[in-house]
């Protein structure tokens, strides 16, 4: 396919363009500085077009000449002098799509977020639901992808992201522009919204939204957080504290595992599942693998309540500290019962 790309320079559009031309596919990229982006990506053919400026149909009209497709990656982080919302996000892409509908460019994949525009009293937002609205009223074979924060690299900070984004499900860059050539090649996918989120495993929730539907398998994990803590999920007290952590956890620095989970595998993390049932471990960035008083105290200290334990060091105290949390992990159902705390589908007691 013949593919024209919009935001191909930006985090999102390079990887999109790297991806679906190693498949093969002829990848044009827009750029309002067209020399200098060949110049960086001379692999790629390259039009001028500027979202902003380029506001009518006609603008578009005599820049699409045997394309087969259009993949939107274009989005504002904040607005500029020479770029603002209304422009970038609404106005500039359906004027792009009236006139791919005019010339026959019947494939468009159109990313987006999630969230409630109103709700969130967001202009970023509204923008963004305006050309969907409008994308979906033409008689294009669009495929709109809705996808929370994408990890790789550089993603963009959370600050950036309007109120009531900040709790997601991360997506591989991977995995988005896996899902994007799924959308372009697949007839089945015409004419539908989807979806997409990565991997969230915690307590019992699995959130993949319509990610295997429209690509055949479950998303791929998400890239390395600090740290990673593998609890037990059939232990109602070790839930609660995972969840109070989360809740903590402002700057999203933590992971979590559950290892009671059917076909978890210990023996990735170089041990038994018996050794993980009998003590939590947590897996820093590096790989290491922290057991005990070291891996609850790494998860405090990436949540900024390090101080809390940090006594717990001391030479004097790490020893009784050590003997305590042993007590505990080996007690914990039975401190469950006695706090009158119980898992939804039943603890596990052996």
């Amino acid at each position: 396919m013949r593919i024209l790309i919009l935001g191909a320079t930006g985090f999102i559009g390079r990887h999109v363009a790297a991806h679906l031309h190693s498949r093969g596919h002829a990848v044009v990229g827009v750029s309002r500085r067209r020399a200098a982006a060949f110049d960086r990506y001379p692999e790629y053919g390259w039009i001028p077009g500027d979202l902003h400026c380029d506001l009518e149909p006609e603008a578009w009209s005599r820049r699409l000449h045997a394309f087969d497709a259009v993949v939107n990656c274009a989005g504002l982080h904040r607005e500029g002098r020479n770029a603002g919302f209304e422009t970038v996000h609404a106005l500039g892409p359906v004027a792009l799509y009236r006139a791919c509908e005019a010339t026959g460019v019947r494939r468009i994949v159109h990313l987006t977020v999630p969230g409630d525009a109103a709700a969130c009293r967001s202009h970023w937002l509204a923008t963004r639901r305006y050309a969907e609205r409008r994308l979906e009223s033409l008689g294009l074979e669009w495929v709109v992808l809705e996808h929370p924060l994408i990890l790789g690299e550089e993603p963009p900070a959370l600050a950036e992201l309007p109120a009531g984004l900040a709790r997601v499900a991360p997506l591989s860059i991977a995995d988005l522009c896996e899902a994007i050539e799924h959308a372009l090649v697949d007839a089945a996918a015409a004419r539908r919204h989807y979806r997409l989120t990565g991997r969230k495993t915690f307590v019992a929730l699995r959130e993949t939204g319509d990610f295997a539907e429209l690509t055949g398998r479950p998303p791929r994990g998400a890239l390395p957080v600090p740290l990673t803590l593998l609890y037990d999920g059939n232990c109602p007290i070790c839930v609660f504290e995972m969840r109070r952590l989360e809740g903590l956890d402002r700057a999203k620095r933590l992971a979590y595992c559950d290892i009671a989970t059917p076909g978890f595998d210990a023996a990735r993390y170089g041990t038994t599942f018996e050794a993980m049932m009998g003590r939590m471990h947590a897996v820093a960035a590096d790989g290491r693998v922290l057991v005990g008083m070291d891996a609850i105290r790494a998860a405090y200290t990436a949540v900024g309540l390090g101080w809390v334990l940090a006594p717990t060091r001391l030479p004097w105290l790490r020893a009784l500290a050590d003997h305590a949390y042993v007590w505990f992990a080996e007690n914990r159902y039975a401190i469950s019962r006695w706090l009158g705390m119980r898992c939804e589908g039943g603890c596990r007691t052996s």
